[in-house]
């Protein structure tokens, strides 16, 4: 649907980027009012700082979607590989 628009009007990508970018902003603010409640007058960042397993967690959450960011073409190469060891560890050729 977008791929059609933004070809025709590539001025459509900018506006849509910049709503996702507000929607998403306001998504983790939410989320944030609901877990910590309101901030307070002096709220810091450094007001909660992460334990080693919240930072060990977020880590490993992170590092795959900013490789998979930054090199996309790894996804895809990372599912054949998965594939073909299934297709091994069953007996299948594919």
């Amino acid at each position: 649907m977008l791929h059609g628009s933004v070809s025709d009007h590539p001025d459509t990508m900018v506006l849509c980027a910049l709503t996702m970018a507000v929607a998403g902003f306001a998504a983790v603010r939410v989320a944030f009012g609901l877990l910590f409640g309101a901030p307070g007058v002096d709220a810091r960042p450094d007001d909660m700082p992460l334990l080693p397993r919240e930072r060990y967690a977020l880590w490993t959450l992170a590092f795959p979607l900013l490789l998979a960011g930054l090199v996309p073409e790894v996804v895809p190469a990372v599912r054949q590989a998965a594939h073909a060891r299934h297709a091994e560890s069953h007996g299948r050729p594919r």
